[in-house]
């Protein structure tokens, strides 16, 4: 799990001007936007946002503006990730709606919490890293890759004159 420490990073800042707000807006949890007091549950909303956003190709809230933005943050509803992407378990549903909670009551009390979900998740689902492989071909178009170089092996330089040189004989 990655901490993206705004809580921490809120709490340690004192100098903010009143009515600013610090981070992305489009990861900034409805507490921030209320300019409620924050803890660690703001980074669980932002991990929620992203795991959203990881499963589904697309962001949770979509908006012309950050006015926009910020009142659907607060009040509308996410798209949900099965009218996205049809294959979503109710399970993975479940896991991302709560980090993305907007009552902070209702949401993960901390990273360990989601990550224990999170394992549970995968055992379930047997995910395996030819499955994430799977998913991330057919989720991304089909990108064309540059030729590769033949693979350098401890010995396949030493007969070339020139290598001896990059090696630093002395010249």
């Amino acid at each position: 799990m990655v901490d993206f420490g705004i809580a921490r990073a809120a709490n340690a800042i004192s100098s903010t001007r009143p009515g600013t707000f610090k981070g992305k807006l489009s990861y900034m949890s409805p507490e921030q936007f209320m300019s409620k007091p924050i803890d660690r549950r703001a980074d669980i909303y932002a991990l929620g946002i992203v795991l959203y956003e990881l499963v589904t190709g697309t962001v949770p809230f979509r908006n012309e503006n950050d006015a926009e933005l910020i009142h659907s943050v607060l009040y509308d509803h996410k798209s949900p990730m099965g009218s996205v992407r049809a294959n979503i378990s109710a399970e993975w549903e479940q896991v991302v709606a709560r980090a993305m909670e907007r009552d902070l009551e209702m949401r993960y009390p901390d990273a360990r919490a989601l990550g224990h979900d999170l394992a549970a998740l995968a055992s379930h689902e047997k995910i395996s890293n030819n499955n994430v492989a799977d998913y991330l071909e057919a989720l991304l178009p089909a990108v064309e890759t540059k030729p590769q170089r033949a693979p350098v092996t401890p010995t396949s330089g030493l007969t070339d004159p020139h290598a001896t040189k990059a090696l630093g004989d002395g010249e």
